[in-house]
């Protein structure tokens, strides 16, 4: 890591604003790249700006603060051309922009976060799909789904909310379970039942 700052303020009440690169890290089990933003000091809360790295296939870009002692953070985070495979069981394929508001303390898998996502063309489990968009929730653990909109040959398929990945692929007519009753094809159903509730894969 390299980083060049400028120290302002007094002894008792110190500041500090600058910029850092690092070439190549981790975070928790995400390797990334070319990392690189702008930050400032103060107070004890690092707060960072502009700051971008090359992971998962694509580009993610963040700011916000972090309190150095407590390790709690408020982040905006953005993907770019990310490999949806790298998120999922890689039953999910093609390339996923989204947007989000994280908040948390300490590890991100107990973090709090609501955004936007969209793909272009991809699949699901072999499906294809000409586009899918929605909204995600995340509360610690537990991820859930809503507003998406899948297209599919031409035609638009909606689900209001779904409480995991597994009912995402319930909409495009998978055996999810065993012993689970295959659902009859979305597109000839005129409105989808309310799905039931999957366990997680992950």
């Amino acid at each position: 890591m390299t980083s060049q700052f400028r120290l302002e303020g007094t002894t008792a009440k110190p500041t500090a604003h600058g910029s850092f690169t690092i070439p190549a890290g981790t975070l928790g089990d995400t390797a990334f790249r070319d990392a690189a933003g702008e930050f400032s000091w103060a107070d004890g809360t690092l707060t960072l700006a502009k700051t971008r790295l090359n992971a998962l296939g694509g580009s993610i870009a963040a700011s916000g603060p972090i309190a150095l002692d407590t390790r709690r953070f408020s982040q905006t985070i953005s993907g770019q051309n990310i490999d949806s495979s790298q998120l999922s069981d890689k039953d999910i394929q093609g390339r996923l922009n989204f947007n989000a508001q994280a908040s948390g303390q300490g590890s991100w898998d107990r973090a709090n976060a609501d955004g936007t996502f969209s793909m272009g063309t991809g699949s699901i489990s072999g499906i294809a799909f000409d586009a899918l968009t929605g909204n995600f929730s995340k509360r610690g653990p537990a991820m859930r789904y809503y507003n998406l909109r899948a297209t599919i040959a031409g035609q638009v398929i909606a689900i209001d909310d779904a409480d995991s990945l597994n009912s995402i692929k319930a909409l495009f007519r998978l055996p999810l379970v065993p012993g689970q009753p295959e659902l009859p094809k979305a597109p000839a159903v005129p409105a989808l039942p309310k799905l039931p509730t999957l366990p997680r894969l992950f």
